[in-house]
């Protein structure tokens, strides 16, 4: 039997938020080849073929701490899937976020004082336009979103529109980390409409962790993105 394409599509941010609103986890620790190769052998005749990673990433000049991380663990993700798939195996998308000026209250200093709050900008739109894309190329039989934000299902719709109109099945699935817990956000119980959900529970995110992870907050960068 001929194996199914398999494309994964990874909103970076997303999955990082829906895993400590879900599980408490304070970093970005989990291993996005991991939970790749977790959810695409739920089922079989599958084949990985692409991972394609989208985050938005902090000016060096405003937060250096989380530029350096995650200028480390896109780079480390890079190498190691390059190793396995080749070049066509891996993409990454960053854009620098954009800020904007929010009070806080300092409870050390009684003060109100002004930070810079970072804003992910573009990257669900492009993570959206190359969904229906390689769609379009016939570059995939199932599509894996590790993403819950329902702007996508506006691109899901036209993913299926194509499937019909090139006469075949595009299977679209949405990965994502779920908890009952009950101070879990609703937001996160649901995937995005129009998909097979695969909800993530911690016992198997915690089989997909990253372990270099507290190795990514040093400047020295480990491979070149």
């Amino acid at each position: 039997m001929k194996k199914k394409n398999v494309f994964c599509f990874f909103d970076g941010q997303s999955l990082f938020k829906q895993a400590e609103d879900c599980f408490g986890y304070k970093k970005p620790n989990y291993d996005p080849l991991k939970l790749t190769e977790y959810i695409v052998k739920l089922e079989p005749n599958r084949l990985l073929r692409c991972l394609r990673f989208y985050t938005g990433i902090h000016k060096a000049s405003i937060n250096s701490s989380l530029h350096i991380f995650w200028t480390n663990k896109l780079s480390s993700l890079k190498k190691i899937v390059n190793a396995k798939l080749g070049n066509d195996g891996i993409f990454i998308f960053t854009r620098e976020h954009k800020y904007i000026d929010e009070e806080v209250f300092d409870k050390k200093t009684k003060q109100v004082r002004i930070i810079k709050k970072g804003i992910e900008k573009g990257t669900n739109i492009r993570l959206a336009l190359d969904l229906v894309e390689y769609a379009r190329k016939i570059k995939y039989d199932v599509a894996i979103i590790f993403s819950q934000d329902s702007d996508l299902e506006e691109a899901v719709k036209d993913v299926n529109d194509i499937a019909s109109e090139q006469g075949r099945i595009i299977k679209i699935e949405c990965a994502f980390p779920f908890s009952n817990n009950p101070t879990a956000s609703d937001t996160y119980l649901r995937g995005i409409p129009n998909t097979k959900w695969r909800k993530i529970e911690k016992d198997i995110y915690d089989l997909c962790l990253d372990k270099n992870t507290d190795k990514y907050w040093l400047p020295k960068p480990l491979f070149n993105i």
